[in-house]
């Protein structure tokens, strides 16, 4: 465990921002209840629905109606 903090933690970097997909199963768009899927980045779930995002902030979404972001073309 003390090999894991002395190696600076850059492979636990890149996963900061990503959902585990097991929860993924879980989680439902707070405005229309469908299926989410996760940004090729991991940034972000998206619900192709309601043609929104939702952040994923340390590895939590915040799944806010106020917090969606409108999808662009790129994200589709």
């Amino acid at each position: 465990m003390a090999d894991q903090k002395q190696s600076g933690g850059t492979g636990s970097d890149t996963k900061k921002n990503t959902v585990d997909p097991e929860l993924l199963e879980i989680f439902a768009c707070p405005k229309y209840k469908s299926n989410l899927g996760i940004a090729d980045d991991g940034s972000s779930l998206i619900c192709r629905a309601c043609q929104s995002k939702y952040p994923v902030e340390e590895g939590i979404p915040l799944m806010l109606i106020d917090k969606a972001i409108p999808l662009c073309q790129e994200d589709l």
